[in-house]
């Protein structure tokens, strides 16, 4: 008995991609700090415990979150956080700094994409 290859197994007629999409418009200051600001999160939750301590990243981060607080937060104040968490307090605490001072925000978050290379 021969066995008969079978063609079309798979139907793929019914798989058509939908129209595209295009994001919503934002200004583009405002679009730029908040790819920064997820460029960097991203970056620091990347990050292993032997690379925070490398070139003083923890202590480039911490300024960088005070700074942030100082900004963004009245009133507020960093308790003392192991590493591995400062790439969430920046996420955080740099939305917060953006709502209130996109300039001063923007230019702590390029500084901070530099040193943290």
């Amino acid at each position: 008995m021969r066995l008969r290859a079978r063609v079309g197994v798979f139907r793929t007629d019914c798989l058509t991609s939908g129209p595209r999409t295009t994001p919503s418009r934002t200004s583009g200051a405002y679009r730029l700090s908040v790819t920064d600001l997820d460029k960097l999160v991203r970056r620091l939750r990347g990050l292993t415990p032997r690379a925070w301590q490398a070139h003083d990243r923890a202590g480039v981060v911490r300024r960088l979150a005070n700074e942030l607080v100082a900004i963004g937060g009245e009133g507020h104040q960093l308790p003392d956080l192991p590493d591995y968490v400062l790439a969430d307090v920046i996420a955080v605490v740099g939305a917060d700094a953006l709502a209130k001072d996109e300039a001063a925000t923007s230019k702590l978050l390029a500084a901070a994409l530099d040193q943290t290379r």
